[in-house]
């Protein structure tokens, strides 16, 4: 039987969402972690109505996906996961650790990690180009809220993987390509 590769995690700077990331109409500054991770950012929305979002741009995506982050309200209290092709929207409450609306075509989890964070999931079926998004708002249903320019949400722990439920986070913080075939880590001596 083959050796088949222990990494999941199709996503690459997974907890500070430099580039490849895109970052459209928000800032990201960098903040304090939860415990047991690298990095996260606060997602700030600019001043002024439209959407933002902070994506990947994927070709070929066909079958079934789940797209997660971690995150944890400041002054906004909705996540908004967002996939392409066709839109969908999903929100998850970060004050109350709940689903709210859920998109066609979607299964939503949301999983209490303590101390105000989230792990919030999406399962769907890929058609081909999509674009796993994440986007901040203060209510539910709004994917394009007005911004202050100060306001908005915590996130951390990107994953993007083939299944139908979330696995244990795999952090990737860099390129991906020192990350090792086997799983096993790289021990030099």
């Amino acid at each position: 039987r083959p050796l088949e590769s222990a990494r999941v995690n199709l996503l690459t700077y997974t907890e500070d969402f430099s580039s490849p990331w895109g970052v459209s109409g928000c800032t990201l500054s960098v903040q304090t972690p939860p415990q047991g991770y690298s990095s996260a950012v606060k997602y700030i929305k600019n001043s002024g109505p439209g959407f933002a979002a902070v994506y990947r741009y994927y070709t070929n995506m066909i079958g079934p996906f789940v797209f997660s982050v971690i995150a944890k309200r400041d002054e906004w209290q909705y996540l908004c996961l967002y996939l392409q092709n066709p839109d969908r929207f999903t929100y998850f409450d970060l004050l109350n650790g709940v689903v709210g609306t859920v998109a066609a075509g979607v299964t939503a989890n949301i999983e209490d990690l303590g101390d105000g964070w989230y792990r919030c999931a999406i399962a769907h079926t890929a058609n081909g180009t999509n674009a796993p998004a994440f986007v901040a708002t203060p209510t539910d249903s709004v994917y394009a809220p007005v911004g202050d320019g100060v306001s908005g949400i915590y996130v951390t722990a990107a994953q993007y993987e083939v299944g139908t439920t979330a696995t244990p986070y795999q952090a990737i913080l860099t390129d991906g390509s020192s990350y090792p075939a086997t799983g096993f880590p790289i021990i030099q001596k």
